[in-house]
C-alpha cells in the first residue's frame, strides 16, 4: 500500500517536474500510514498484556445465553478477558438450591458447551454454580 502513493508522486515528478512536491507529499503520507499501523499494533499488545475485558454488550449476550439455559435462575459475576483474538469467559450461574450434584454439573456443562458453541470466539468457559437462594450478585458482567 505504501508504494503505491510513492510510485505515483514519482511518475508525475518525471512527467511534469515542477510538481517536484508531490514527491514530499507522498512520503508525509507513507510516514502516516506507517505511524498508523505501528500505533495499531502497539495497541493490539498492550490490550493483551493488560487482559482487556470484552465490552458490556457482548457480556449481556453471553448472559441471555446462559439464561435461555434449561434450569439456569440467574447468570452474574461475568467475567472476560482476551488471550490473543479468544475470549476467556468465568461466570457465576444460579439454579435450585435443591439439585443433586450431578444435575448441578450437567446444567454448568450445557451452561458451558452453549457458551463456547454459539459465543463470540470464546476459548475457554469456567462455570461456578450457586444455589439461587443464597446467591451473592454482585453485577453482571465485571
Amino acid at each position: 500500500m505504501s508504494s503505491i502513493p510513492v510510485l505515483i508522486a514519482v511518475a508525475v515528478t518525471i512527467l511534469y517536474p515542477p510538481w517536484a512536491m508531490l514527491d514530499h507529499l507522498a512520503a508525509l503520507f507513507v510516514a502516516v500510514l506507517v505511524f498508523c499501523a505501528a500505533f495499531r499494533i502497539i495497541l493490539s499488545g498492550f490490550k493483551e498484556l493488560v487482559d482487556e475485558g470484552a465490552p458490556a454488550e457482548t457480556c449481556e449476550d453471553i448472559r441471555s445465553m446462559v439464561l435461555a439455559e434449561n434450569n439456569v435462575r440467574d447468570a452474574y459475576n461475568i467475567r472476560t478477558r482476551y488471550t490473543g483474538n479468544r475470549l476467556q469467559v468465568d461466570l457465576h450461574v444460579a439454579v435450585d438450591g435443591n439439585m443433586t450434584v450431578h444435575e448441578g454439573h450437567r446444567v454448568a456443562e450445557a451452561v458451558r458447551q452453549r457458551i463456547l458453541r454459539d459465543g463470540p470466539n470464546v476459548m475457554d468457559v469456567i462455570v461456578h454454580i450457586e444455589p439461587a437462594e443464597s446467591a451473592m450478585r454482585e453485577g453482571s458482567c465485571l
